[in-house]
């Protein structure tokens, strides 16, 4: 994983409240738990999920995940049926009544950006991730990912929105929803990998430029 901060982040705790941006599969299942139940006085979060969102006028942060993890996160959860709402997300998605990884690499280019577990992830917030996003300030372990959080928005949120963090994390309240593809990567057929590397080469480029 990586961060990216918006532009507008000053780097201090400031009074405007710091947006989280939601992309699936980025662990946004854990994130979104703990800014749910985050007290949130002034300057804390606020929470969106449109891809189309246009350039915030918040602060604001986000996760990305390692393109073909992503891919295969969502295809675990969704077209292997690892979620109640996978063949909304995957099936009815690619058109495909038996949705293998080869089906769906080969029809990504034409529905894959019908879905936002799907769309490659420079493509949120209005497509303005490359150009007003400042950098990708930390790495985060995907196996640490709620301690990360603390990290990450230390000095970037109230003192009383981290006390409140901390407290939703020693409860154990985060989920354990993550769904992890790093060992499947090595499964995957050449041509299978040369069509997800180009659907989401705009994501790679991204990640390269910022030092992902």
């Amino acid at each position: 994983y990586g961060v990216p901060v918006h532009a507008d982040d000053a780097g201090g705790a400031a009074a405007r409240p710091l947006m989280y941006l939601a992309i699936p599969k980025t662990g946004s299942t854990t994130v979104r738990a703990l800014v749910n139940r985050t007290e949130t006085p002034r300057g804390g979060f606020a929470l969106v999920d449109d891809p189309a969102f246009p350039r915030p006028a918040l602060r604001a942060f986000t996760f990305v995940r390692e393109p073909l993890e992503r891919f295969l996160s969502a295809y675990a959860s969704k077209c292997e049926m690892g979620d109640f709402d996978g063949r909304n997300n995957c099936h009815n998605v690619f058109k495909l009544p038996n949705p293998t990884i080869e089906a769906v690499a080969d029809r990504l280019s034409t529905y894959g950006y019908s879905n936002v577990h799907w769309i490659p992830q420079s493509h949120f917030c209005g497509g303005t991730v490359d150009t007003h996003w400042l950098s990708f300030t930390d790495h985060v372990d995907m196996h640490k990912l709620s301690a990360g959080i603390l990290k990450i928005l230390g000095g970037r949120v109230p003192e009383a929105v981290m006390r409140s963090l901390k407290k939703q994390l020693t409860a154990n309240h985060t989920s354990s929803h993550i769904t992890h593809a790093e060992q499947r990567i090595r499964t995957l057929t050449p041509n299978v990998r040369r069509k997800l590397v180009d659907f989401y080469w705009a994501d790679y480029r991204l990640f390269l430029i910022h030092g992902a």
